[in-house]
């Protein structure tokens, strides 16, 4: 009978691995009431949280071919170009909708899902990948 206990065992030190390399998001933030280093004092209106996903051929800063905001798709929520330089176009729907004009404890992360890995593993040249801002929005007077 053949032994399996070797090769039990390395899928299961290298699942780890595997899990670690599937998903991979960068954050970035600002906290403490302070954005642009102004204190923001005013009433909050709620938090908020936008995804943008966007396609890019062979690297994210050299050819973006299409960003779109996650939850009203590649028709309404098309933003063009790289969304990390396009912030604006991701905060102000959101600050517009909830009646705020300025952003506490903004959060910006940036990486790749699950599925944005499998699409840059399986399509040659073009990748996938996920920016999601989340932040306060508050209104000041």
């Amino acid at each position: 009978m053949p032994n399996h206990k070797g090769g039990v065992l390395f899928f299961f030190t290298t699942l780890p691995v595997l899990f670690a390399l599937i998903g991979c998001i960068t954050q970035y933030s600002a906290s403490g009431n302070r954005l642009s280093y102004a204190e923001l004092d005013g009433e909050s209106r709620g938090n908020f949280k936008a995804a943008v996903a966007y396609q890019y051929l062979i690297h994210p800063d050299f050819w973006v071919i299409s960003s779109f905001r996650r939850d009203l798709g590649p028709s309404k929520g098309k933003i063009g170009g790289k969304p990390w330089v396009k912030l604006d176009k991701v905060i102000e729907p959101e600050l517009s909708r909830m009646g705020g004009n300025g952003i506490r404890n903004l959060q910006i992360n940036y990486g790749y899902t699950f599925s944005d890995y499998l699409i840059t593993l399986f399509v040659p040249l073009v990748g996938s990948g996920t920016l999601i801002l989340e932040g306060e929005a508050v209104e000041i007077k």
